[in-house]
C-alpha cells in the first residue's frame, strides 16, 4: 500500500501541511464519510512511526468492528475506493491552499461574488482593497499586470450593469492585458530558443514578430517586465547582440528588485547560457 498514490502523496506532506490537512477531513463541509478521517488517522500513525501502512491494517482501521466472517469478500475494492476518495480530498486541500496563497488575487474572486449578489457596497471595499494590495507588493512582473486587468475587468462589469452610457475603462482593461501578454510571449520565446539550441529541436511561436513590433511601437519595452524579455531574445536571436545584451544588463542590475527570485533566476540562466556560447 506505500506504493500507492495515495501514501505517496500523503508522504509528501510538511508537518503543517498534515495538521492542517486532519482539519480539512474533518471538516464537515468538505468531508461527511468517517471511513476517510479512521484512514486519514491510520496513515498519520504509520507516517509517524515511519512504517509502511498494510492493506489489511487499513481496512481495519476502516472497520474497527468487522463482521463474524472476517475480511469481506470485497475489501479490498472498498479499501480502493477509500484511497481514491481520501487522495481526492488532499488534492482539493491542495487546490484550496493554491487559491487561497494570493489573498489579493482571492479578493477579486470575492469582489465577483458580491458584484453577482448585487451587493454595491461589498464589491466597492473589496475591489479597492484588492487594488491597493496588488499596488503594495513589490513586483511587476506580467502576473501583476494580469491581476490588474482582472481589476478592471471587474470593474467593467459592474459598470455596465448599472450603467449603460459614460466612458468605460476598456482601454485599460486592453492596455494591461497586453502587458501581461507580451511580457508572457516573450518569456516563453526566449525559453524555447534557449532550449532549441541546446537540445537542436525547433519551436514555432505564434505572432512572435508582431509581438516584437508591438512592444517596441507601444513602448513596452520600458517595462522591465516586457523589456527584459525583448532585449534578451534580441541577442539570443544574434540580433545585435551586444548591443542588447547591454541594454539587458543595464536594466537587469536596476530593476532585479520588481521581480521574483524565481523569474530572476531564468533570466540570469539566459544571459549565461548566452555568454557561455559566445
Amino acid at each position: 500500500m506505500d506504493k500507492t498514490l495515495l501514501f505517496e502523496a500523503f508522504s509528501a506532506l510538511t508537518g503543517s501541511e498534515l495538521r492542517e490537512f486532519g482539519k480539512f477531513v474533518r471538516s464537515p463541509f468538505f468531508n461527511t464519510k468517517p471511513q476517510l478521517v479512521a484512514l486519514f488517522d491510520y496513515l498519520a500513525r504509520c507516517r509517524e512511526r515511519g512504517a509502511a501502512p498494510l492493506a489489511e491494517e487499513a481496512w481495519a482501521a476502516l472497520r474497527p468492528t468487522p463482521d463474524k466472517k472476517g475480511l469481506e469478500e470485497d475489501w479490498n475494492q472498498k479499501l480502493r475506493l477509500a484511497n481514491s476518495a481520501l487522495l481526492a480530498l488532499l488534492e482539493k486541500y491542495w487546490m484550496y491552499c493554491e487559491k487561497f496563497e494570493d489573498e489579493d488575487r482571492a479578493r477579486i474572486k470575492l469582489a465577483t461574488a458580491y458584484r453577482k449578489r448585487n451587493l454595491d457596497k461589498h464589491f466597492h471595499i473589496t475591489l479597492r482593497e484588492a487594488r491597493r494590495g496588488r499596488e503594495r507588493s513589490p513586483w511587476r512582473h506580467a502576473d501583476y499586470y494580469h491581476d490588474l486587468n482582472l481589476l478592471e475587468w471587474e470593474q467593467y462589469q459592474y459598470d455596465t450593469s448599472v450603467r449603460r452610457t459614460g466612458a468605460l475603462n476598456l482601454q485599460a482593461t486592453s492596455d494591461h492585458m497586453d502587458t501581461a501578454f507580451v511580457a508572457r510571449k516573450l518569456r516563453l520565446a526566449c525559453l524555447a530558443l534557449s532550449h532549441q539550441a541546446v537540445y537542436k529541436t525547433e519551436y514555432r511561436v505564434g505572432l512572435l514578430e508582431a509581438v516584437l513590433a508591438h512592444a517596441e511601437n507601444a513602448g513596452l519595452v520600458k517595462i522591465p517586465a516586457v523589456g527584459l524579455y525583448y532585449y534578451c531574445y534580441k541577442f539570443l536571436s544574434n540580433r545585435e547582440p551586444d548591443e542588447h545584451f547591454g541594454r539587458f544588463r543595464e536594466m537587469l542590475l536596476a530593476q532585479s528588485a520588481v521581480l521574483p527570485s524565481d523569474e530572476l533566476r531564468t533570466l540570469y540562466l539566459l544571459a549565461i547560457n548566452f555568454g557561455i556560447k559566445k
